[in-house]
């Protein structure tokens, strides 16, 4: 049980076509570390996450919290297409599985890795309500969404679910 306690694990972390600076990550880890993960980048594309082999149905993985006992082999997710829904929180991924909460956080985070030359899709999951926003006018319930784009953008936002018509406040 001693030794069992004293072991350590392996990080693999597969960037598929993105970098990261390899000394942020231990490449090995003790149950007693907490690891946080790099965030890549891969021009023209978003992060969607860390996710355990690859699995790209679960929720990603931002860190191995102290307590984890086995070896991790992670995969870099790749989109396009970032997710909002009502449910979803703006420090999340914007993935279907880890969505955003605001259109600001999805137009952020495409504006983040824009070069201009991709074309983006925001998928809103359900009704969002941006009307907690810190930019919302109560003089003629409005919110203002900041584009401010370095480079041309080429978004496209629709109803993750073609069918459904979706209410943006």
């Amino acid at each position: 049980e001693l030794a069992a306690l004293n072991s350590y694990y392996q990080v693999t972390l597969n960037a598929d076509g993105g970098t990261f600076s390899p000394d942020t990550t231990p490449s090995s880890f003790s149950r007693y570390d907490e690891v946080q993960l790099p965030t890549p980048t891969k021009e023209g594309y978003i992060f969607g996450g860390w996710y355990d082999k690859g699995d790209f149905n679960k929720t990603p993985v931002k860190t191995l919290p102290k307590g984890t006992d086995r070896d991790h082999n992670l995969t870099a997710r790749w989109v396009q297409e970032v997710y909002v829904s009502a449910g979803g929180n703006d420090s999340n991924f914007g993935v279907s599985s880890s969505p955003f909460k605001s259109l600001q956080a999805a137009v952020n985070k495409i504006n983040e890795v824009n070069t201009g030359s991709a074309s983006y899709i925001i998928n809103v999951m359900d009704n969002v309500d941006d009307s907690s926003s810190s930019s919302y006018d109560t003089s003629n319930n409005s919110a203002l969404i900041n584009i401010a784009p370095t480079t041309a953008l080429n978004i496209t936002i629709k109803s993750s679910d073609d069918n459904t018509q979706r209410t943006i406040n």
